[in-house]
């Protein structure tokens, strides 16, 4: 006999562990950047000051890899609030999958939507704001 596991909890599974996962992740990297009192060749005060060189946009993701497998700290950071940005739109997309297998027409064109509404703020938007 197979167990299905019930929507609800593939959604609170999801998110518990991509909550999980970020905090790890993000722990973690400030653990790094206080035992090596600093990161990506900066000290610990120029990282905390008001007018840091460090931000999002100043890191590629193959930055973000490759200081992963140097153990940088704010590689591990910034991949922490990757998953956390991403974790709520995983679940929009286990809703898409679970309105899909339905049948439900109508919520699943509603929960598409609202993911391909998403992608477009994470991944489109931004180019024309930084811009």
């Amino acid at each position: 006999m197979t167990k299905h596991i019930d929507f609800n909890d593939a959604v609170a599974y999801s998110l518990k562990a991509g909550i999980l996962l970020s905090a790890a992740l993000v722990l973690f990297g400030a653990f790094l950047v206080f035992y090596y009192n600093g990161a990506s060749g900066l000290s610990l005060s120029q990282l905390s000051a008001s007018n840091s060189q460090v931000n999002t946009h100043t890191y590629s993701i193959s930055e973000i890899f490759s200081g992963i497998a140097n153990l940088n700290g704010i590689s591990f950071i910034l991949l922490g609030l990757i998953v956390l940005i991403t974790t709520p739109v995983f679940r929009v997309l286990i809703s898409v999958l679970a309105f899909l297998r339905e049948g439900n027409r109508l919520f699943f064109a509603i929960t598409l939507i609202v993911l391909i509404d998403l992608l477009v703020a994470i991944f489109i938007v931004p180019h024309f704001v930084a811009g």
